[in-house]
């Protein structure tokens, strides 16, 4: 089993384990997307001082590139549970209290990202219901691609936090 994978068993970790090689998918989307921004980077500004040329819509794709690969990374990470923990004082409340907090921590960012995930679908439908109006600026790349891919990066992340809201409720069920 990977990193981050339980042994259940039945729908539910049948669920799990798909979810899983889903979101190990989707950060290698993530990875690829800031590696393309270091390297449009790069050449951006060897081209400015090196040649007095640089690459137009440079920052415009950096910032789409940007907004693809935060979400996409975040379910990879929460997959993981490799974000950053600042516990000062959690570390010192009983177990049963901590894993008390850590389901609520969940189920708010469950539900705050519940939310995130259907604006960020309403503004997709908009920008294609809207056609040419929804371009970028400088290089008129559809904006509706860029809000998709976050919308997907977003769902995926809720998921995964809901997953880890509903394993948090099962080990308090334990205790």
């Amino acid at each position: 089993m990977a990193e981050g994978e339980t042994r259940a068993k039945g729908p539910s970790g049948a669920i799990e384990r798909g979810l899983y090689r889903v979101s190990i998918w989707i950060g290698v989307l993530s990875a690829t997307a800031l590696c393309l921004m270091m390297l449009v980077t790069v050449v951006d500004v060897g081209g400015r001082y090196l040649l007095n040329k640089p690459i137009y819509g440079a920052y415009e794709l950096i910032g789409m590139l940007l907004v693809a690969a935060g979400p996409l990374g975040m379910a990879l990470c929460q997959k993981d549970r490799k974000h950053i923990v600042v516990s000062l004082i959690v570390d010192k409340l009983p177990a049963r209290t901590q894993t008390l907090i850590n389901a609520v921590t969940l189920f708010l960012s469950f539900f705050t990202y519940g939310i995130i995930t259907w604006q960020m679908s309403r503004l997709t439908v908009q920008y294609w219901m809207r056609g040419r109006g929804g371009v970028s600026p400088d290089l008129g790349i559809s904006l509706a691609y860029v809000s998709v891919v976050f919308a997907v990066g977003a769902f995926l992340f809720t998921l995964v936090l809901l997953l880890h809201f509903v394993q948090s409720l099962r080990g308090m069920a334990r205790r």
